[in-house]
């Protein structure tokens, strides 16, 4: 821009400058002056045009040498969905968790026995049945080496009146059909024993 600006004033003012042929007279001179002044006028805003319009071009191709395309075109262009995001926020969302069936074994007392009857199951004293544990709960699972998965309800840890932690080799007892989520919170309470009962011995 400030060449052109260059450019305008040495068209503009060359005529005026220079002044009219030697042995005009003097209102001739200024017909001369104010045609000439005319013409470089038209022809300044002409110069003026092309150079702005080849400056453009110029940075134009600059600007798209430096990122490697055209700006428009990639602007225009949406933006490619990460593999990531879709698998970590999935529709609806809400996050899948992983889970894996496990066995959980625990007894019922007479009135859990009843209730079991009453819900429709065989009424048992001992209930072996297989639920889904979140793979983030998993430290609530213990595997043998035949590869079967059970959920750490006993060995059975407690505190007796003393405030002592008991072990007992029998699985936990329930007055009522437990669901899946009191055997996690029983399975958690048990771990969290284990871990005293080990830290006393």
């Amino acid at each position: 821009h400030l060449l052109s600006l260059h450019i305008v004033h040495y068209l503009t003012w060359r005529p005026l400058r220079h002044g009219a042929p030697f042995g005009t007279s003097d209102a001739s001179r200024h017909g001369l002056s104010a045609i000439w002044s005319t013409r470089w006028h038209e022809r300044a805003g002409t110069a003026v045009s092309r150079l702005v319009g080849c400056w453009e071009a110029g940075m134009s191709h600059q600007m798209s040498e430096a990122t490697g395309g055209d700006l428009a075109t990639a602007a225009a262009e949406p933006m490619p969905a990460s593999a990531d995001a879709v698998s970590e926020f999935p529709r609806g969302g809400r996050i899948q968790t992983r889970t894996c069936a496990v066995t959980a074994i625990y007894r019922l007392s007479e009135q859990g026995r009843k209730a079991s009857l009453l819900d429709g199951g065989d009424g048992r004293a001992v209930q072996e049945i297989k639920v889904q544990v979140p793979t983030n709960r998993f430290h609530l699972v213990s595997v043998d080496a035949e590869g079967h998965a059970q959920l750490r309800l006993f060995p059975r840890y407690y505190l007796n009146e003393q405030q002592e932690v008991i072990r007992d080799s029998e699985p936990p007892i329930f007055d009522t059909v437990p669901s899946v989520d009191d055997l996690l919170k029983e399975a958690a309470r048990n771990h969290q024993l284990e871990r005293a009962y080990r830290v006393e011995r």
